[in-house]
């Protein structure tokens, strides 16, 4: 039976996050089963989407190369709001053991050879200035304002994706260039996650239609949800030329694209949105306004609208719609 723990706290008081940190990283091995015992537990700085830094704990065997990584800060709020420090514990030990799974315990040097996972590497879509630390040390190719870096998927499932982000490192290693780095994530994403654009009504209220799949079939709808089948930084499909221009065949001509988040982004036809007698700083204006209240930090693509030309094959920035000094100030 596992001992009580003895913390260095005042009863009744709080710690702050670091003392929390500390503490976990001192402990949590108390809550684990018995072959976790000698395990190295640590908890560091992680740089995350939009030069976020989270605190992240593993726990890793001698054996194991790969190992879950666990957020403080998502606990911590927890504790905040009254849990109980040892329930806590608990809870972080049950999660943990969850993630884990041996099957994806891959060797470093089976991911350093690229035809061991060249067909699980995958685009992710995110905003360029505010990646830029992410940039220096990851391969990334530029679409407008946006920057594409790309992540190998070791195991998705319906809640959760167990994936290792591909670096400089490991592009060298492989012997390839950015270039044909990202045709290999676009060719994979085409053959392993099916694209979807579906009205947004029918998202919420019915059962979908993917218009993509549907001939002679225009929307009516003035917003459509363009993303991924597994809605996982599905907002990388605008990374391929070939889906705007079956959106663009989809929806009969040119339209706006509206960054929902990383996960999925809007595509708003510029015939009904002229009809509707909107304007591009309004849809900016919109953007902006879900961002602050409805999307994480983390999960902020742009903070403006950007439209596709159908004649040019072009996505490009709108301007009108950006808010000077503004974008993407949370």
């Amino acid at each position: 039976m596992k001992d009580i723990l003895n913390y260095s706290i005042e009863e009744g008081a709080i710690m702050d996050f670091k003392t929390f940190c500390d503490d976990l990283e001192k402990n949590i091995l108390e809550y684990l089963p018995e072959q976790y015992q000698k395990a190295e537990v640590m908890i560091k700085p992680v740089l995350k989407n939009n030069s976020l830094v989270l605190h992240g704990l593993t726990i890793r065997n001698p054996d194991e190369k790969i190992v879950p990584t666990m957020y403080m800060e998502h606990y911590y709020e927890k504790y905040q709001a009254g849990q109980e420090i040892e329930n806590l514990m608990e809870n972080i030990a049950v999660d943990y053991l969850e993630h884990c799974n041996p099957q994806i315990d891959y060797q470093v040097e089976h991911i350093m050879e690229l035809d061991n996972v060249k067909d699980k590497i995958m685009p992710i879509i995110l905003n360029a200035k505010h990646n830029k630390d992410m940039a220096k040390i990851r391969p990334s190719t530029r679409i407008d304002d946006l920057a594409v870096f790309y992540q190998i998927v070791l195991e998705r499932s319906e809640y959760s994706t167990a994936s290792v982000a591909v670096s400089n490192d490991m592009m060298e290693k492989w012997g390839i260039s950015t270039e044909e780095l990202h045709h290999i994530s676009i060719e994979n994403n085409e053959k392993y996650d099916s694209v979807l654009l579906t009205d947004i009504e029918s998202v919420l209220f019915g059962t979908p239609e993917n218009y993509l799949e549907i001939e002679g079939k225009t929307p009516k709808s003035p917003l459509l949800v363009l993303s991924n089948q597994t809605k996982s930084y599905g907002a990388s499909v605008i990374a391929n030329p070939a889906v705007l221009e079956k959106v663009a065949d989809a929806v009969g001509g040119d339209y706006y694209v509206l960054p929902s988040s990383v996960h999925e982004v809007l595509i708003c036809p510029k015939e009904i949105v002229k009809e509707m007698g909107m304007t591009p700083k309004e849809l900016g204006k919109m953007v902006r306004e879900v961002n602050q209240q409805e999307v994480s930090r983390d999960e902020v693509l742009s903070d403006h609208v950007y439209s596709y030309d159908r004649e040019n094959k072009v996505l490009e920035t709108v301007k009108e719609s950006k808010q000077r000094n503004m974008d993407m100030e949370r």
